[in-house]
């Protein structure tokens, strides 16, 4: 009996510190469960980013686009950019729309990839507006895109994100963001049956302004070839000698906004831009010809692939052809004019918006400086009830257009194909100058449309 309660005793002792253990070891096991799930309530859910809403009735297509960015017009597509198009750190997004030409957005991504050979880049499809189109990653460039292509009732839209290189980091986070944000928006719409495409010429497209944003320029002046441009000054020329472009069929003048190394310009940095002014062989009979002569070297090169194509007029008052290549290297804007039957081809990779001003500003040698005076060029024909004061030949030469009746007056103007009359005084015509006020042209120097009464005769 002594042992059966001893042995209760030790027992009761026993238990007494392994049942306290066990409720110690009981709360701290809830408070670590309890943990993590304070740590988790309540649910949150990030933000959706704020979202507008671009829509391009010329051209057929609209999307939403991140707050921040901007829209530039360009002739055949849209530029969306945060500031402004100098911005080459953040992304960007560039649609262009073209007449496919029959082709389906397969074949015009295996034309566009056949144009790269020996870069390694990526193809895949995904939906977008309800089709497949074809997507290809790591375009080389300028900086590294990745370009989209879908066709839609015969017209090819082709979108180009940047910086499509995860080495980046935010910056291609960012690009990542802005494409799943388009392509899940992205919508054909109805266009017009009268649009064209691309709808407006690039003498529609606003570029004089670009230079408003340069702040000091300066003039090159080429006189074996006969015509003068406009460029940032602080660029490096890379230039040939007098005695070389006097006896050469050609050559080529290089525009860097960079310093070169010793031995020549190439290579292009990150953020540069270079433009390069090549004269051609000449004489030729019409910018037309020089053009077509192009387009058939350029066909046959297999590394290139010409996406767009447009006339303009530069400020200068010189026709021109305009084109947007894809080339084993990046894109290129390439602009082609005749100056005194000489093709002046000029070719720009970087900032494109400084390649359009530049371009915008080529002129004859000893014609006044692009942007001190206007050119007076009118859309279509006149109507007949007008009585306006035409050139005779549109698309050559340039007219005068004075302050006053007298070949002693300055310059205000150069009248390009025709304009309005106001009156006329002994030898001389006053005109109306679209860009704002009246100058007046020797009428010796233009023909009368049928709307002219006899006292303007």
């Amino acid at each position: 009996m002594r042992t059966r309660t001893l042995v209760l005793t030790l027992l009761a002792l026993v238990s007494v510190p392994v049942v306290i253990l066990f409720l110690i070891g009981l709360f701290f096991r809830g408070w670590f469960l309890l943990e993590p799930a304070a740590a988790e309530a309540p649910d949150r859910q990030e933000s959706a980013p704020v979202t507008h809403q671009h829509v391009n009735e010329t051209l057929g297509y609209s999307l939403h686009y991140p707050e921040g960015y901007s829209v530039e017009a360009q002739e055949n597509g849209d530029i969306f950019v945060i500031s402004t198009l100098m911005n080459h750190t953040d992304p960007r997004l560039e649609v262009t729309v073209g007449d496919a030409g029959g082709a389906t957005a397969e074949a015009a991504a295996d034309n566009f990839v056949g144009a790269l050979a020996g870069f390694d880049v990526g193809r895949s499809t995904l939906i977008m507006n309800g089709t497949e189109a074809q997507v290809v990653d790591g375009v080389p460039g300028q900086e590294i895109s990745r370009l989209v292509f879908l066709v839609h009732e015969g017209r090819l839209y082709q979108l180009s994100f940047t910086h499509a290189d995860e080495q980046l980091g935010d910056a291609y986070d960012r690009m990542e963001q802005l494409f799943h944000i388009v392509v899940d928006s992205f919508q054909t719409i109805p266009v017009d049956a009268e649009a064209t495409v691309p709808p407006p010429t690039s003498a529609e497209v606003d570029v004089a302004d670009d230079g408003d944003r340069i702040s000091d320029v300066a003039t090159y002046e080429d006189q074996a070839a006969g015509f003068a441009l406009d460029y940032p000054a602080g660029w490096y020329i890379v230039d040939v000698a007098p005695e070389i472009k006097a006896s050469a069929n050609n050559y080529t003048i290089s525009f860097l906004s960079w310093q070169p190394a010793a031995g020549g310009a190439q290579g292009i940095p990150e953020h540069g831009t270079k433009v390069d002014v090549s004269v051609l062989p000449g004489p030729v009979a019409t910018l037309q010809k020089a053009a077509t002569a192009w387009k058939e070297q350029t066909a046959a090169d297999p590394a290139q692939t010409i996406l767009s194509e447009a006339t303009t007029t530069t400020a200068g008052g010189l026709e021109a052809v305009r084109w947007s290549v894809q080339s084993s290297f990046g894109r290129v804007l390439v602009i082609m004019t005749v100056v005194d039957g000489r093709p002046i081809l000029l070719s720009g990779q970087g900032d494109e918006a400084l390649v359009e001003w530049m371009a915008h500003t080529l002129r004859p040698l000893g014609q006044a400086e692009y942007d001190d005076v206007p050119v007076i060029m009118n859309r279509g024909a006149p109507a007949n009830h007008r009585c306006v004061a035409m050139i005779a030949e549109p698309g050559g030469q340039t007219l005068d257009v004075r302050s006053d009746p007298g070949e002693h007056h300055g310059v205000i103007a150069h009248l390009k194909n025709w304009a309005e009359i106001r009156q006329s005084a002994g030898g001389w015509h006053e005109i109306e100058i679209p860009q704002g006020g009246t100058g007046w042209v020797d009428r010796q120097q233009v023909t009368l449309s049928v709307g002219c009464d006899a006292q303007n005769e």
